[in-house]
């Protein structure tokens, strides 16, 4: 059975460049999540998690199910120390530019080595009606829940 390490809601803020459009595209993703106030680590409860940001790029559109991530992200904690990690699943879908998503990976160095990542995340369009208009959608905002359990 997996050892918890650390879990929490954050507020998220992602960017897409280019904007997500009607037709499927490949998408650059910069994603930050801040947790407020620092989530505890259950090993080293003066360790706080601070933030999370995810950076990479996918396949996907306004409507529709989100393929070929690849994607990267870190860590930061309280004692300046961070953690790299790589999102090796991702099940997304999106409606008319908003998404639900869950990405699951494993910490590559720093504190938790070895340790997996999962995300789930909810974004809503920075301009809700861009997909259903034609346009496209640049940002979104919503919470991110990120839990850590050790090997």
């Amino acid at each position: 059975m997996p050892t918890h390490i650390a879990a929490g809601l954050g507020t998220a803020n992602s960017t897409y460049n280019p904007s997500v459009q009607a037709t499927e595209q490949t998408v650059t993703l910069h994603s930050e999540t801040i947790f407020e106030p620092g989530l505890p680590c259950a090993d080293n409860p003066t360790r706080l998690l601070l933030s999370d940001k995810l950076d990479g790029n996918f396949l996907t559109s306004c409507l529709g199910a989100i393929q070929n991530p690849n994607l990267n992200g870190v860590l930061k904690f309280s004692d300046g120390t961070t953690s790299n990690y790589h999102i090796s699943i991702l099940t997304a879908e999106r409606v008319e530019g908003h998404v639900v998503a869950r990405a699951t990976g494993t910490i590559n160095n720093g504190p938790y080595a070895e340790a997996t990542i999962n995300r789930l995340g909810i974004r809503l369009a920075g301009n809700v009606t861009a997909c259903l208009t034609g346009g496209g959608v640049s940002n979104s905002t919503g919470a991110e829940v990120v839990i850590i359990t050790g090997p």
